[in-house]
């Protein structure tokens, strides 16, 4: 038996092809290894690019759906400023009022006996009131000399202080004098404090027990009231009611 027959597979071995040469041990070249195949099968996993995009329908139905999401959001954007302004404008509204009443308030239970004299030199009463008159020199609704006023001046300076409240063309206005007995030349300092106003109306509380709508009035001795009814009309607000102590 020769080396053939004994190793079958060594004829095999001789016709590997070199990596390097691309021939075989035995002399012959493997062509058929280094050429591709005419028609090579698909290829399967890595190596197999597809490139591809958004076809015409696709992007228009993105288009709308985007545009869509952004009406929606700008719709609850808008809703959400609007109420924030109408939040904040109602904040505002009932900061003032009570900022208002507790002004009032805070006059009215520093209230003094303590009259005055006008620019002609007649006294006047320390609390006067009456009805709203529009006519530009009438007197204010309520006018009273107070205390407790705070000074910062080096010397001595009374603590006392002429305050009214009038409606003047739809503005409720605060006023101070500087002085308690009025010159030629005094004008009272005004301060806004609400707007918007239809109505004030003021009512005294006699030590009697009656109201009344002048103060003073004949056949009342006392120089204060014991306490004040203030009605306001505030347009598209209604009315307000509120009571104070004088001098409480």
């Amino acid at each position: 038996m020769n080396l053939a027959q004994k190793n079958p597979n060594a004829r095999q071995e001789k016709n590997v092809p070199s990596p390097f040469t691309g021939e075989g041990q035995d002399g012959g070249v493997l062509r058929q290894a280094f050429h591709p195949h005419p028609n090579p099968p698909p290829s399967r996993g890595r190596g197999l690019f597809i490139i591809g995009g958004f076809t015409l329908l696709e992007l228009l139905v993105a288009i709308g759906i985007f545009a869509l999401i952004s009406g929606i959001a700008y719709g609850s954007l808008t809703r959400l400023m609007v109420d924030r302004e109408r939040l904040q404008a109602e904040q505002a509204f009932w900061s003032r009022l009570s900022l208002t009443f507790a002004r009032m308030e805070e006059d009215f239970s520093q209230a003094r006996e303590r009259q005055v004299r006008d620019v002609i030199g007649f006294p006047q009463p320390a609390f006067r009131g009456q009805p709203t008159d529009t006519r530009a020199l009438a007197p204010p609704n309520v006018e009273f000399t107070r205390g407790g006023v705070l000074t910062f001046s080096d010397g001595p300076r009374s603590d006392l202080q002429r305050v009214a409240y009038r409606l003047d063309e739809g503005t409720l206005k605060r006023l101070t004098w500087p002085v308690l007995d009025l010159g030629p030349q005094t004008t009272p300092a005004e301060t806004p404090l609400l707007n918007d106003v239809e109505e004030f109306r003021v009512r005294f509380f006699a030590p009697a027990g009656a109201w009344l709508d002048v103060w003073p009035t004949q056949g009342i001795s006392d120089a204060l009231p014991r306490g004040v009814e203030v009605k306001m009309t505030l347009k598209g607000r209604g009315e307000f009611t509120r009571l104070f102590l004088i001098n409480g």
